[in-house]
């Protein structure tokens, strides 16, 4: 029973990591464009990235940095090795 629950932690954690870098992405996307929070007056990339992070997770960038155990500076490459840090873990947890 303890390696079903931990399998399913591991499996809920994986689908936040990736939501997480999903929504990342888009919204620097959609913040390079002019879209989202850009358009509304904000300023900067880095600002309008965090504002549409906040209302699309329902979290603060300082909270989903805190998850991730990675600052605030981290950049795409930092964030994707730890998505596949934790990718790496549940196939073992999986598999054992």
């Amino acid at each position: 029973s303890g390696r079903i629950i931990a399998q399913i932690v591991v499996s809920l954690g994986s689908v936040v990591t990736r939501a997480f870098v999903a929504a990342y992405k888009q919204a620097a996307a959609n913040a390079a464009k002019g879209g989202g929070a850009a358009a509304s007056g904000k300023s900067g990339t880095k600002e309008a990235v965090m504002d549409a992070l906040t209302r699309k997770s329902g979290m603060t960038m300082d909270e989903a940095c805190q998850i991730l155990n990675v600052t605030k500076e981290a950049d795409l490459t930092k964030l994707s090795k730890v998505v596949e840090g934790y990718q790496g873990k549940q196939t073992h947890v999986l598999t054992d």
